[in-house]
């Protein structure tokens, strides 16, 4: 799931779905919710790919703490999504199923979600409420004032609680329409729930209908206005949670429902398609096409890392391209901070071109998106500061627009301007980078120092994310593959990279690459993130350890060794490897590999060596930078213990493998689930609040033949005995005592005979442990009572 992040402890998470055109609603959403009392980070913004630039911009308004969630699977049929979509339409069945695999999502990660519909004002707090109600019943859902039974449920706003009726109620849900789909008659979510409850009313022992009084909607919103004279005196007060602004078609008919209530709470302005609306009437358009032809595309020029005179290097784009000058923008963007002769670079710039300052310093990737936002042209070039443009680029690419009027996207060839000792490594390294990435066997990326995009696909899986620096333009490559578009090349332009004479310069950039990777793994699906940049660091066979972790399973492993005294001298030397990782510390190790990095940068940059050698070190002070940075992010980010509960709870090996595991492989998949091989030996982390449990580990029967005395479980430094382990078919489950009292934090190192992996292409397969689907933890002490 694109833009998951940590849990927000056990508070419900609010669930909206935004598509383009709904902008406004959303904003009111939000604002709805944080005025009453909602904090913002347990707000989740799910939006199709072509509305998550709009969706942003939104909610930074509010907070960055606000979750924005997007996927390739929100954006099927996006075209169909553009704007608000009335009651009854196809645009609206399909939102509709939308937002029911949103909350799908969410409740395989989340204990508890509460889904809104964005015209659903917030008024008082319902999470409390819910959260009470959820003890008895799995599901809650608003209903309507229908004389009717099963009552009308209305799917505008609805609690899930974590539990396997109401996994079993999304999935039949979903089947059902899996079902319609390509007949020709799809119902929307509410009357498929209609369908599925009238047909089994059992459903009804785990629907608990929220009472209209407090969830009214649209039906009912005179109760809100406490309009004219009561015929007696009335006790009691009307304290609703929410308005659900429904039963009335059209997005301005909405917006003043809202109001009449009171719970619109952005002012009186009408709203305007943002899709559509340009501001200009068609006789003003009719006279602009009459006039010239408007311009094929806008040069996007930061002022960021320019490496020489800023008037310079924007006159190359300006004044000394061979395409006729009317038909591209130049549009240079700067921070509010930055220095610069604006005067002088107006001189260089046309009449069409711009200069734009935006409030704050960024980064390259704020003001690539800033300069796209302004742009009014069909394509978009984005170029990086140092790049030096040859005369035939422009006209190279319009030509390449007008051979392809239906391609999508395009790298210009990038060499390396020659003339000093860093440039040389650097051009044989872009080199062997860039023909790794033109290979069949990978998916295409941008070469960020010159790349055109046609507008409207930038629209949908864009913008840029600045917060992963130089990470941003690899990001967005990887969103473009998965949505299918293309990226080509134009193989006869050349845009000459102008490197840096300093190799630390190179570092700090590669520095910054690894930080943003590692930033944006935690915020984006792992399915996707490992489909297109690999396992995370803290995975697979070179991984990297905390201390701590490797401490922990050398001293299972050592107590293994004293309890089975005939195996002591295998278990002992598979600790030999984690001997390292348990003498020093993250930030020790880090500093080590810097301090061997600033020598190779010294001897790269001074000493008299051979190329080869000068090469040599090159690439192993390269790959040392990523390996700290590595280190230096995981040491500030430690490992997350899985956070158990009074009761059950369940985490999918696809979430759990970034978070409280240690020792596993790669994803892979068996049908549509998602699994993961442990190595054969691994740690999993606890946080338990009670005194008994029992931890379950869902293998499939991927490894038939399994049996007890094939597994040893040290939990917080206690060997487990063969009667606290169970095989049953495919779960293995174990009995866990925590060493202390509550809350305490529980190491569990489970060991397993090596299941070895066949070698392929004389490498040497894998070790493998357990095949893992899910980890599950269930609180087996009868004394304990529910969580409230």
């Amino acid at each position: 799931m694109t833009g998951t992040a940590n849990h927000a402890g056990f508070a419900p998470v609010v669930a909206l779905f935004c598509t383009r055109g709904m902008e406004a609603f959303l904003s009111n959403a939000i604002k709805g919710c944080l005025q009453a009392g909602v904090e913002a980070r347990q707000i989740y913004v799910g939006c199709p790919l072509n509305a998550q630039r709009s969706v942003k911009s939104v909610t930074r308004l509010y907070s960055a703490d606000i979750h924005v969630v997007c996927n390739a699977k929100f954006s099927e049929n996006a075209v169909e999504m553009t704007a608000y979509s009335s009651f009854g339409s196809g645009s609206f069945t399909e939102i509709s199923w939308k937002k029911i695999l949103f909350i799908r999502q969410l409740i395989e990660v989340y204990p508890h979600v509460v889904y809104a519909d964005l015209d659903v004002s917030w008024i008082r707090n319902p999470l409390p409420y819910l959260i009470q109600v959820a003890q008895a019943y799995p599901i809650a859902i608003q209903t309507e004032g229908f004389p009717r039974f099963p009552p009308a449920l209305c799917w505008g706003f609805a609690s899930f609680k974590q539990s396997k009726r109401a996994i079993a109620f999304l999935d039949a849900l979903l089947e059902f329409h899996s079902a319609q789909i390509g007949s020709g008659d799809v119902d929307d979510d509410q009357v498929a729930a209609q369908h599925l409850i009238e047909g089994d009313k059992t459903w009804l022992r785990d629907i608990y209908p929220l009472p209209e009084l407090l969830f009214p909607n649209g039906l009912g919103y005179r109760n809100l206005l406490n309009a004219g004279a009561s015929p007696c005196r009335i006790e009691g007060e009307l304290m609703p949670f929410v308005f659900h602004a429904n039963w009335t078609v059209g997005i301005e008919n909405k917006r003043k429902l809202l109001a009449s209530t009171g719970t619109w709470l952005l002012g009186d302005a009408p709203l305007v398609d943002q899709t559509t609306a340009t501001g200009a009437t068609p006789a003003d358009a009719d006279l602009a096409a009459q006039s010239k032809p408007p311009p094929l595309l806008t040069v996007i020029y930061p002022v960021f890392d320019v490496r020489g005179d800023v008037g310079a290097r924007v006159r190359l784009w300006t004044e000394q391209q061979d395409l006729a000058s009317h038909s591209y923008r130049v549009i240079v963007v700067a921070g509010a901070g930055t220095a610069l002769d604006e005067d002088s670079l107006r001189r260089v710039l046309r009449s069409q071109d711009a200069i734009l300052r935006v409030p704050a310093d960024g980064r390259e990737a704020d003001y690539w998106n800033e300069g796209a936002q302004q742009a009014d042209t069909p394509w978009l070039l984005f170029v990086e500061g140092h790049g030096v443009p040859e005369r035939d680029n422009l006209s190279t690419l319009a030509a390449w627009i007008a051979a392809n009027p239906d391609g999508e996207a395009c790298n210009f060839r990038i060499e390396n301007i020659d003339g000093h000792r860093v440039a040389a490594l650097m051009k044989r390294w872009f080199a062997e980078v860039q023909a790794g990435w033109s290979a069949s066997s990978t998916w295409p990326r941008l070469h960020r120092t010159a790349f055109a995009i046609r507008s409207d696909v930038f629209e949908n899986v864009g913008p840029f994310e600045p917060e992963y620096g130089q990470f941003a333009p690899p990001l967005l490559s990887a969103r473009m593959h998965q949505c299918g578009y293309a990226i080509s090349a134009l193989p006869t332009s050349v845009v000459m990279h102008d490197d840096s004479r300093e190799i630390s310069q190179h570092h700090n950039d590669t520095a910054d690459y690894v930080q943003g990777e590692m930033n944006a793994r935690i915020a984006n699906d792992p399915a996707f993130f490992e489909k297109y940049f690999g396992p995370p660091p803290g995975q697979g066979p070179n991984m990297i350890l905390a201390a701590r972790h490797a401490r922990c399973m050398v001293g299972a492993l050592v107590v293994t060794a004293m309890h089975r005294p005939g195996k002591a001298w295998d278990f002992l030397t598979q600790a030999i490897p984690f001997w390292p990782a348990a003498l020093i510390s993250l930030r020790d190790r880090a500093r080590m590999l810097a301090a061997r990095t600033a020598a190779d940068e010294f001897l790269v940059m001074h000493l008299p060596v051979s190329e080869a050698t000068l090469w040599r070190r090159f690439l192993k002070a390269h790959s040392r930078v990523v390996r700290t940075g590595q280190m230096i992010w995981m040491a500030n980010n430690p490992l997350r213990s899985l956070q158990t509960q009074i009761g059950k709870r369940k985490w999918p090996i696809a979430v759990t493998g970034r978070q409280a595991v240690v020792g596993l492989y790669s994803m892979e998949r068996l049908g549509e689930a998602h699994f993961r091989w442990t190595q054969p030996v691994f740690l999993l982390r606890l946080a338990l609040v009670a005194r008994q449990g029992a931890l379950t580990l869902e293998t499939r029967n991927l490894r038939p033949g399994l049996v007890a005395s094939d597994m040893i479980v040290v939990a917080g430094g206690r060997m487990l005995s063969s009667s606290d382990i169970a095989i049953d078919g495919g779960n293995l489950t174990f009995s866990i005592k925590p060493p202390s009292a509550p809350p305490c934090e529980t190491d569990v190192v489970v060991i397993v005979r090596e299941l070895f992996e066949p070698s392929v292409n004389d490498q040497p397969g894998r070790r493998l442990g357990l095949p893992l689907f899910s980890i599950e933890f269930e609180y087996t002490d009868s004394s304990l009572q529910p969580e409230a």
